[in-house]
């Protein structure tokens, strides 16, 4: 069976990487950035061209990248995935975009003969370095099993969450609960801090109480600026949470809750901190979401 990639990313290449020590010897791959691509050929796989040429060599075709627009672009361009021949393959997108969108582009891969299943990633570089990383599927039972094999490279914890599309919701669910339970911890901690709390003391606290989770646990070190460490961008964090938006309006369910995340996050973006990891968020928020109490 041969693989191919697009996308490389942080976390398409640990994607390479991993099916690299997993074992996988074959695997075309993909993507506009010249340096990346020689990252991946001194590991021994392919490259190739552009998208069409990895869809004319590949039975399986990963992709993850950054947004809808450009993973319809992807897909249908004149060098995109199914500029050639495609009857029979396989594509499975890992991109975070809306369920519509991939809903949408399945009916034209399935017009050329060919199938398609959205299995974003839910979870960090290192949880899939570790192999921990957790695949949520929307697509076919069938197309699964053709999967599997591939995917279980990737981690021993895939969900079959129903038909496409559902996969994709439920990864825009995540991360839209993952933004504000953020921005609690923000305003939790500068309210704490307006009391006269010690920071530390108040981190034990939220660490011990019933809503703490992995990702506090995580990534406190960041939240006492201990580190640096980049796990999801403020920018794609915006990006998924107006996706949410989009999608909750599309469906007619009120979501003001996400349209206040929205706007804190678009603040943060408009003051130069978008590239800054979503953990910056209450540091940014106790400095520049604060009014001063009037005197």
């Amino acid at each position: 069976m041969k693989v191919g990639l697009i996308g490389l990313g942080k976390m398409g290449l640990a994607i390479v990487r991993r099916l690299k020590d997993q074992g996988l010897d074959f695997l075309v791959v993909w993507d506009h950035d010249v340096e990346k691509l020689k990252q991946c050929e001194a590991m021994g796989f392919k490259l190739a061209q552009n998208a069409s040429e990895v869809s004319k060599d590949c039975d399986i075709v990963l992709s993850i990248i950054n947004d809808d627009a450009g993973v319809i672009e992807l897909y249908t361009s004149k060098e995109g995935l199914l500029a050639s021949n495609v009857e029979g393959k396989l594509f499975i997108e890992m991109s975070t975009i809306q369920p519509k969108t991939i809903r949408d582009l399945s009916l034209t891969v399935h017009s050329r003969g060919a199938q398609i299943m959205g299995a974003p990633l839910m979870g960090t570089i290192v949880s899939v370095n570790n192999g921990t990383v957790f695949i949520p599927i929307g697509g076919s039972a069938v197309d699964l099993e053709k999967a599997r094999p591939i995917l279980s490279l990737l981690s021993n914890h895939i969900k079959l969450m129903g038909p496409i599309g559902t996969g994709n919701a439920a990864k825009l669910v995540s991360n839209l609960t993952m933004a504000a339970y953020i921005q609690s911890i923000a305003e939790g901690l500068a309210l704490s801090d307006s009391e006269g709390i010690d920071f530390e003391d108040m981190l034990e606290v939220l660490s011990l109480s019933p809503t703490s989770n992995p990702w506090l646990k995580n990534r406190s070190q960041y939240l006492r600026g201990l580190s640096n460490d980049l796990t999801l961008d403020i920018r794609n964090m915006r990006k998924d949470v107006l996706n949410a938006l989009n999608v909750g309006v599309s469906n007619g369910i009120p979501m003001d809750l996400t349209s206040s995340l929205a706007l804190n996050l678009s603040s943060a973006i408009a003051s130069g901190k978008g590239n800054e990891d979503i953990a910056y968020l209450p540091k940014f928020f106790r400095e520049h979401m604060i009014q001063s109490p009037l005197k």
